[in-house]
């Protein structure tokens, strides 16, 4: 039991080392709480007292059923049917907006959003639920014009006791009245042809037959279909392109540079039969994902191509001849490569409404023209239902209904200025969006037109708690899209989740979209299921299902995707690579998601990816089968995990597979399970599971400060460790690398011929693990044991993915124990006090925070860290520690002359980088360091004294006059001090600490609100008032001494963990309950689902073994 936190703060007038003369004196030995009876080390610490319901942390559930096998499957949360005190119904096909719209029996048939709505409808504002009926189709656009309160949000929604069906919100026509027969000379068989004229545009035409909607295709050649569920693009054309890379086919015309396609086999008529289609099109090196573009002209080669400078006469011969189409590359003129065996096909000419399943429609004045279809079967289209895309957004705010056509062109003033009305306190549930309309030209780039890019639901001013729930999105371009216009446009608190999801054509959720624009706070991506996505992106896009560009935190758990032509979940954090922004805080959650045939139509990515900076947790998830299929149609770049520029990740508990595609003759491995394309730091993968692929891990380890721990490399083709320069960095030189930062443990082998290669070790690749295990040891890495290889059998089952270890495998007790420790805010200093087998006495240090001087992701490696100096430490005086398992993770001090020690000097001098071409600097006071200014302090700390100590410093900044201080005071308790401006204050608790047990102890000063606080294991156990004035710094030039005071004062005991922040728990939007159940209870204690170490240690690999 514990008693209430009760204030004790001291003030002292002004000596010679005010903070020194606060725990000589023994001013903060008065106690404030009692002992807990027992303790134990954090990994065994009882949780915190009981807590509310809210505490049922959403990162410890799963989001998704765990199979027996280790399978994750959807599981949504049941919907509800909720109403505020006034409420509204809507039908759109037998209401009247004249009505009241209080009853189902008096419903309207548009809600007011929706531009055409009249009557008492239009007159409606504020705050309501909305009712739409279910077996009913509404058909429009709604602009949101109210917000909700944060008491009463407006709820769009369906009540399942009124109608049978979806309650559906559609963006098409319904069209009536075809004919038979063509009038168009250049479509051919006319007599299958049937039309009618509209007063709109369809870009996506649709069949509905028996609730099932069929999309037809836009007209084109070949007429392909998906045959192959690994490569959906296996029956388009290929280009022929003989020495491609001798640059011949980009050519010089009137329009500028362009480049030149030809295809024998299947060129042969008449310009007029290509020229003004829509080629969509591979393109390479890496990325590949087809993209629209115009063929301008159909011209013979050897009217743009010189013969002569062919090298190779087979070249030259199929070249001779030939005529080729003319068009732009990716990013217009002839950028990019088109590469021999690319795919291509051509759309949108009637020429190519040849066959059953297709539409064109002919745009004759303004938006009206004539649709020309054929059903398949050539199906009669008056005895089905035929559905034209009209409305391309189905709900948007404001600011974006209000967007200007083009956005690049307007000058930083113009942005500025720009209408971000947006919504906030909005619910949208139970409704299913359908059919959405597509931007007319389809060879634009987003900047060529707002509408390029969009979603059923688009938000783009600023908003807040918004939640969209239990829903369908079905045949639109995007289910979401939240793309803030300008820096002062905000979203927080955004909530997608429970939606089913599927038949997309750009990506699923964008959230938020673009890489300037505006901050976005809390974004949660829960429980969706997703299939089927990234059909037809438009140029400049990828369609990637899941994307998010920088919000301050994120969760994405329990979500099932299968097929997507991009990435499944793609994630940016903290900031970009230019941007000069202070990002002292991130947090991004990544956990239980299922992402099953990624990349289907790109390749140089992953099925979950995460980039730039952290932290990121990515855990207990499934990535299998990434496609990345190459042009050559003979290689595969697709990777299960991929962070590519992802720096601060923990990924454990994953598990990665692959299989082989086989376009042709000869099956093709999926790539690697997990890849890093530059040189990045402070990627930890722990307890992973990899089974069949190319490479297992890609790197660059110039930066170091990576582990590899407890994993399991199963049938990984060529290198498990390929962990030297990659494609993005080949031509990189470096000089030093920082192999003490590296380890390699406990991981287990079976079926890799070669484990790998570590650049700058002077040696190359190694087959066993021996080999490389030698290497390891002559690097002095953090850990050189590597792991175990067998051949014994690891798995129940793997070729069914059943990854769950058998009885008696190699895995069993091979894993590790590892500490991920919760994300603060401003963290300038984080050791692990892991042993250095290079030198003992360098301490690294792991943290991360992305200050304005964090530009360029290949020198995110070499930015200031703050390695700690042991004075009179040796190898002998680490220790095996309460957190970690996998190595010496704590260090023992002995109470007399050893410590450690940051030089003020050293985290002060100036540091020169540069932005562009500029050369900058950045020093004293700008650094951000341990050097405390006039911000808030945070301090934590895993520890146990020898028993009975006394007065020992933990850690100090501080002149004896200025600074912070943390200490064991004279009753063996914790004790917080600070001085400024001539005066010292005290915060201390009597909980004592010095038992000879672990214990976990966080300190903060909160200067906004005039607080500290002291938590012991979990607890709030002192809470005070230490005010100080606004302009009052805590800078001075002491060091920063660990385990010692300004004056000496010897802390005897050890330590596990170190952190110091410049922010508080409530700065990174936390509380001591969340962080002390993630850190000593989280989900890295335990297995993929959910279970904790079951033997002597946690097993290697994602699964625990059970004894059954």
């Amino acid at each position: 039991m514990t008693t209430s936190p009760r204030l004790l703060v001291h003030t002292a007038a002004a000596s010679r080392s005010l903070l020194t003369s606060l725990l000589a004196a023994g001013l903060l030995a008065a106690g404030c709480g009692q002992a807990p009876e027992e303790t134990a080390s954090p990994s065994e610490l009882p949780p915190p007292a009981p807590t509310p319901a809210s505490h049922d942390w959403s990162w410890s559930r799963s989001h998704a059923t765990i199979t027996p096998e280790g399978h994750l499957e959807w599981a949504p949360e049941p919907f509800a049917f909720r109403t505020g005190p006034s409420v509204r119904y809507i039908d759109f096909e037998a209401g009247d907006d004249a009505n009241d719209g209080l009853s189902t029996a008096s419903p309207w048939q548009r809600h007011p959003w929706d531009p055409e709505a009249t009557g008492e409808a239009a007159a409606t504002r504020g705050v309501h639920t909305y009712v739409f009926k279910r077996g009913s189709t509404y058909r429009g656009t709604l602009v949101a014009r109210d917000s909700g309160t944060p008491e009463e949000p407006i709820r769009l929604t369906s009540d399942p006791n009124w109608g049978e069906g979806e309650a559906v919100i559609a963006g098409s026509l319904h069209v009536t009245g075809w004919r038979r027969g063509a009038d168009h000379p250049d479509i051919p068989d006319p007599e299958n042809v049937w039309y009618a004229d509209l007063d709109f545009s369809p870009r996506n035409v649709f069949v509905v037959s028996d609730g099932e909607a069929t999309r037809l295709a836009l007209a084109r050649i070949p007429n392909w279909e998906v045959s192959h569920p690994d490569d959906p693009l296996n029956e388009w054309w290929t280009w022929d392109q003989p020495e491609w890379w001798r640059d011949h086919w980009k050519i010089t015309t009137d329009g500028g540079p362009r480049h030149l396609g030809i295809d024998a086999a299947n060129f042969t008529r008449e310009a007029d039969y290509y020229v003004g289609a829509v080629l969509r099109t591979e393109y390479g090196n890496v990325m590949g994902t087809p993209y629209p573009t115009r063929v301008e002209a159909f011209v013979p080669v050897e009217d743009y191509v010189d013969l002569d400078r062919f090298e190779h006469g087979w070249a030259r011969n199929q070249a001779q001849g030939q005529r080729g189409v003319v068009f732009q590359g990716m990013w217009f003129g002839d950028s990019t490569n088109i590469r021999q065996n690319h795919r291509f096909y051509l759309e949108d000419k009637p020429h190519y409404l040849d066959a059953p399943g297709q539409f064109w429609f002919d745009r004759r004045s303004g938006e009206s023209g004539r649709l020309y279809l054929r059903l398949p079967g050539d199906r009669d289209p008056n005895t089905v239902q035929v559905e034209a895309a009209r409305h391309i957004h189905l709900l948007q705010d404001i600011a974006s209904h209000r967007t200007p056509a083009r956005l690049d062109i307007l000058n930083p003033q113009q942005t500025a200025a720009l209408n971000i009305e947006g919504v906030s306190h909005l619910e949208v549930s139970g409704l299913s969006f359908r059919f959405t309309n597509t931007h007319w030209d389809l060879t634009l780039q987003a900047w060529g037109h707002e509408r390029v890019a969009n979603g059923a639901i688009q938000l783009r001013g600023t908003g807040e708690n918004i939640r969209i729930t239990h829903n369908a999105f079905e045949h639109v371009a995007m289910a979401v899209r939240v793309a803030l216009l300008n820096d002062r446009a905000t979203m927080d608190r955004l909530h997608v989740a429970d939606n089913r999801i599927q038949f997309l054509d750009h990506g699923a959720l964008a959230l938020p979209d673009g890489r300037t624009g505006g901050s976005a706070g809390e974004v949660r991506i829960l429980r969706n299921r997703l299939h089927d996505i990234g059909m037809r992106p438009y140029r400049n896009s990828h369609g990637h299902a899941i994307t998010a560009l920088f919000p301050r935190t994120m969760e994405i758990a329990g979500n099932i995707l299968t097929r997507a032509w991009g990435a499944g979940i793609l994630i940016h954090g903290g900031k970009g690579g230019s941007s000069e922004a202070d990002v002292p805080f991130a947090r991004y959650l990544i956990h239980h998601n299922s992402v099953i045939d990624s990349l289907l139509a790109a390749d140089d990515w992953g099925g979950i990816a995460t980039w730039q900076g952290g932290p990121f947790y990515v855990y207990n998830n499934i990535s299998g089968n990434p496609g990345g299929l190459k042009y050559t149609g003979s290689s595969r770049d697709g990777y299960a995990y991929y962070q590519d520029g992802g720096f601060k990740n923990y990924v454990f508990n994953n598990v990665a597979w692959g299989r082989p595609i086989q376009p042709g003759d000869e099956p093709i491995e999926a790539r690697g399970s997990f890849y890093q394309a530059v040189p990045n730091i402070l990627n930890h993968y722990v307890n992973n599971t990899a089974h069949r692929f190319d490479i297992g891990t890609g790197w660059s380890p110039a930066g170091g400060r990576q582990l590899y721990l407890g994993n399991v490399w199963k049938d990984i083709h060529r290198e498990v460790f390929d962990h030297g320069r990659q494609k993005e960095d080949a031509a990189a030189e470096y000089r030093d690398y920082l192999h003490e930062t590296i380890g390699y443990s406990r991981n287990v082998f079976r079926n890799t011929p070669r484990i790998g290669t570590l650049e700058g070790t002077g040696y190359g690749s190694r087959d066993s693990v021996e080999g490389f295990a030698n290497v390891a040891r002559e690097a002095g890495l953090w850990a050189d044991d590597v792991g175990l290889a067998t051949e014994a059998t690891l798995f129940r089952d793997s070729s069914a993915q059943d990854f769950r270890p058998r009885p008696g495998s190699p895995v069993i007790d091979q894993g590790v124990r590892f500490f991920v420790p919760w994300a603060l805010s401003g963290v300038v200093g984080e050791w692990t006090f892991r042993r250095n087998r290079s030198d003992p006495t360098v301490i690294i240090d792991e943290h991360w925070y992305m200050t304005p001087y964090y530009i360029n992701r290949f020198e995110y490696r070499n930015k200031p860290t703050h390695h700690l100096t042991g004075v009179n430490i040796t190898a002998g005086d680490y220790r095996s520690g309460s957190l970690e398992d996998w190595t010496e993770a704590a260090l023992a001090f002995n109470g007399r002359d050893q410590y450690a020690r940051l030089s003020h000097e050293d985290m002060t001098r100036p540091y020169h980088y540069r932005v562009g071409n500029e050369r900058r600097s950045v020093a004293g006071a700008d650094r951000v360091t341990p050097d405390i200014h006039y911000g808030n302090l945070l301090i934590e700390a895993v520890l146990r004294t020898e028993p009975g100590h006394t007065g020992g410093v933990l850690v100090a900044k501080t002149d004896g006059r200025t600074g912070y201080s943390l200490a064991i005071n004279a009753a063996g308790s914790i004790g917080l001090a600070i001085a400024a401006d001539g005066s010292a204050h005290s915060l201390d608790c009597g909980v004592p600490v010095n038992d000879g047990q672990w214990h976990h102890v966080i300190a903060e000063l909160d200067r906004s609100a005039g607080l500290a606080h002291i938590y012991i294991d979990g607890l709030l156990t002192a809470e005070g008032a230490i005010a100080l004035p606004a302009d009052t710094s805590l800078s001075n030039p002491g060091d920063l001494t660990v385990a010692r005071g300004p004056d000496g004062d010897h802390f005897a005991g050890e330590l596990d963990f170190l952190r110091i922040a410049r922010g508080t728990l409530a700065d990174a939007e936390t509380t001591i309950e969340e962080l002390y159940a993630w850190q000593f209870n989280g989900p890295f204690l335990r297995d993929f689902a959910g279970r904790p170490a079951h033997g002597q240690r946690r097993d290697a690999g994602a699964f625990e073994f059970t004894g059954d």
